[in-house]
């Protein structure tokens, strides 16, 4: 907004007059003149302008999250984050979210736009939902897939954020070796003003998109996500373009186990990893297979199985870039909580 500011010039004229004296004559008195101006006095300073209040920054696409918070499920993995290598997306990078669903859950509009497509899905869901939307100029379209549509999705039709796009499908499946029947969605942003060369080229993380209340709703899902690949990629935007064998190093933060412990999943399909535990100085204490079970109730479970020995029975959480580990000496039972547990940290990268 430009602001203005009307000025205004006063005009001052000083004008003296002669006075009368008494009826005898008198000498004649001379008219005042002002005075000479001080030549070390400086002009006062013109009051400056006031600064032009700032144009406001044009609005930034935002979306919401396709799932009310109620109907969020863990049975499963409760979210699948972006970049990760698994199933059909082992080669390139998970370009989305994954959300887990209850059964019979509605899959929610995440923001205003046009329904671009609605056509028979490739994936396990019946319908993909596309939906485009326009900001300051620049192009993005969410996606969606469904297992039913809700009445006037269709082409052309246009929707709001929060509107029902249809009910999530529904599926039976075993996940290592849990058989679980969950309902989810993919869903997936695209920014046409970007482009990585990947397949899905345009697919980028809706972290750095989500509106105030989506993120918070985000984090409370998240918190208890749980899938194969988080001891390699445990962050919510993990980069799609890598190469494999990937390896991860965990850093001891507190605790007294290991003072480093490093994972290494040899390919793109891959659950179980192998491991070392290292000293402080780098050099190896144990090595061998680590067989884990994140669906474990109450906790997720890991084996370290070195070559020839007695297994290490533990129990885990990761978090982002924390891990909270616990693990006995070779033959002990399984720790039964993570009471006293070892907290290990890993730089995103």
């Amino acid at each position: 907004m430009t602001v203005k500011r009307a000025g205004s010039i006063l005009l001052t004229l000083a004008i003296t007059a002669c006075g009368g004296g008494s009826q005898s004559p008198t000498a004649p008195t001379s008219q005042s003149q002002p005075s000479p101006p001080n030549p070390q006095s400086a002009p006062p300073a013109p009051t400056p302008a006031p600064a032009p209040a700032p144009t406001p920054a044009p609005a930034s696409f935002t979306v919401s999250l396709p799932i009310r918070p109620e109907d969020s499920r863990h049975n499963a993995f409760g979210v699948n984050s972006f970049g990760i290598h698994i199933g059909d997306h082992g080669a390139d990078g998970h370009p989305g979210w994954d959300f887990e669903y209850a059964v019979g859950a509605s899959i929610l509009a995440a923001a205003e736009g046009t329904i671009q497509s609605v056509m028979p899905s490739e994936g396990g869901a019946a319908f993909g939902i596309q939906i485009s939307h326009v900001m300051n100029g620049r192009n993005y379209r969410t996606d969606y897939g469904v297992g039913t549509l809700a009445p006037e999705i269709a082409p052309g039709a246009t929707v709001v954020a929060g509107q029902p796009l249809g009910i999530a499908a529904a599926y039976t499946r075993t996940i290592g070796t849990v058989t679980v029947t969950y309902a989810f969605t993919h869903f997936q942003l695209d920014d046409f003003s970007k482009h990585d060369g990947l397949t899905n080229p345009n697919a980028v993380s809706p972290e750095n998109y989500l509106d105030s209340a989506a993120r918070q709703a985000f984090e409370t899902i998240w918190r208890d996500a749980v899938y194969y690949q988080e001891l390699v990629e445990p962050f919510i935007t993990n980069p799609r373009n890598v190469v494999f064998p990937m390896t991860r190093t965990w850093t001891l933060q507190a605790g007294g186990l290991a003072p480093r412990v490093d994972f290494t999943r040899a390919h793109n399909a891959a659950n179980d990893f192998t491991y070392v535990l290292r000293d402080a100085s780098g050099a190896s204490l144990d090595t061998g297979t680590a067989e884990i079970n994140p669906l474990a109730k109450p906790l997720s479970t890991i084996d370290f199985i070195p070559a020839g020995g007695q297994r290490r029975l533990g129990v885990y959480s990761v978090l982002g870039g924390t891990m909270q580990l616990q693990y006995g000496a070779p033959g002990a039972a399984r720790p039964t909580s993570l009471a006293g547990s070892s907290e290990y940290g890993t730089p995103q990268s």
